[in-house]
């Protein structure tokens, strides 16, 4: 997976942090909270995404849906509308949802537009079924806390194959720290194709 990553040198991030730190403490606005989230995870030596980045850098099927997937880590499927203009939507299984952290748009252009067309064979909604967290890279409690973002195969239904999955955590708004990134061994994949 071809995702675009920030990276920065541990001590300026650490600077940048204190910085930031105080700003937010003195005012309480909610993007140098953002900002010193992010610097923090840079000085821990993380490296940073934009999701609305990632999900256009990954590209559109041959039909026109997104190569990427993103989804609560505590889910078990998502399901994804294209609309005409590349804009897009993901959301969980679960009727009357409507968590920032569990719902994601992205706007106009995330993938190329198309005309629309009845029967346009990337019309409705798709599904794909999240990746399995192997035991060296689950998350010591709260799995909630935490997105995977991965290569989804669509189905009209559930049971797709995962590809390439990438654990992240969210420090606000668009940015996510990575976390971990693997491949599924064969084995894996065998007993998530059930």
């Amino acid at each position: 997976m071809d995702i675009n990553t920030v990276t920065m040198d541990q001590a300026e991030a650490a600077k940048a942090f204190r910085e930031y730190r105080a700003a937010f403490m003195a005012q309480r606005n909610v993007i140098d909270g953002e900002l010193m989230r992010g610097y923090k995870a840079l000085a821990e030596g993380k490296t940073l995404i934009s999701l609305t980045e990632a999900i256009q850098r990954g590209g559109a099927d041959e039909i026109g849906r997104p190569r990427l997937a993103v989804a609560r880590a505590d889910e078990a499927n998502i399901e994804m509308r294209v609309d005409t203009d590349g804009s897009i939507a993901y959301d969980p299984w679960l009727v009357g949802v409507r968590s920032n952290d569990r719902i994601f748009h992205f706007p106009a252009g995330t993938v190329p537009a198309r005309a629309w067309q009845s029967n346009d064979p990337a019309n409705g909604t798709w599904t794909a079924a999240l990746p399995f967290i192997p035991p060296r890279f689950r998350p010591p409690y709260k799995i909630e806390n935490y997105h995977l973002l991965w290569e989804a195969e669509w189905r009209r239904k559930a049971g797709a194959q995962r590809k390439d999955p990438v654990l992240l955590r969210r420090l606000g708004g668009d940015l996510f720290a990575v976390v971990a990134a693997w491949d599924l061994s064969e084995i894996e994949k065998l007993v998530l194709a059930r």
